[in-house]
């Protein structure tokens, strides 16, 4: 089993956010690789778009070293989010990694409902 520990804090100014998060892992190791337990973090900024509808958001991503051998993973995103309809949001994004154990690009595609 593996445990964590967290916290994140988010300042609004005006539509603009910006975010931190801190976690601490406690890996269970498999039977045959040792983790190391180690921290995991991230920040970003988001600011408004498409005149109030929707939103762009960077982040920088991260964790410590948790296997002795690799560089530990950090990344860089963005996405990008607008209004659909009344109460749809719809977001699209994707990223690189910046080290070795990070994947080399990804993507992400979002959809949420507000009530």
């Amino acid at each position: 089993w593996d445990y964590g520990l967290g916290s994140s804090i988010a300042l609004g100014a005006g539509r603009s956010l910006l975010f931190v998060d801190l976690s601490y892992w406690w890996f269970g190791d498999l039977s045959d690789l040792e983790l190391t337990d180690g921290l995991s973090y991230a920040a970003g900024v988001s600011v408004p778009a498409f005149e109030g509808q929707g939103s762009v958001l960077f982040t920088l991503s991260g964790m410590s070293r948790i296997i002795e051998t690799t560089d530990p993973p950090v990344s860089l995103a963005t996405s990008v989010g607008r209004s659909v309809g009344r109460r749809g949001f719809l977001s699209v994004g994707g990223g690189i990694g910046l080290t070795e154990s990070a994947p080399d690009l990804f993507f992400q595609l979002g959809w949420s409902f507000r009530n």
